[in-house]
């Protein structure tokens, strides 16, 4: 997976699915936090304090973009923390002025970045030709 943030908007590249996102606004604060290693509360609590509301309506729908995000294997879990999967109820439905993060999937490049040579390098480079390591474009 790679990324990249500009002017705001935070794109995201799967490189084994060939699928590419865009989020912006809330989305991108929430993919921020994630990147600075934040908690969940704390990714919570980032957002209540920048959207000026509470914790408890920010809470669900923060919860429910980061389970969206693991879904699509953009972030997994680490050190014994609880699934993310486990984190948004079906209940869970913030209440109030907070905005919904959005993660927009985009599917159309998918045979391009996934049959791309480039992320099938060895230690020779590429190209090269097979058995010898040999050069085979022309100069």
């Amino acid at each position: 997976m790679i990324h990249q943030t500009l002017d705001g908007e935070v794109i995201v590249v799967n490189l084994d699915t060939g699928s590419y996102y865009s989020l912006d606004g809330v989305a991108a604060e929430i993919w921020a936090a994630v990147e600075r290693d934040l908690t969940i509360d704390e990714a919570v609590a980032e957002a209540a304090d920048r959207h000026g509301t509470s914790g408890s309506v920010a809470e669900p729908a923060v919860k429910r973009f980061l389970t969206e995000l693991a879904r699509e294997e953009l972030i997994v879990t680490v050190n014994g923390s609880k699934p993310i999967e486990a984190l948004a109820t079906a209940d869970g439905v913030a209440r109030g002025s907070f905005p919904e993060p959005l993660l927009n999937k985009y599917t159309d490049m998918q045979e391009l970045l996934v049959l791309d040579p480039i992320h099938e390098v060895d230690e020779r480079g590429w190209p090269s030709s097979g058995e010898t390591g040999e050069d085979t474009t022309d100069a």
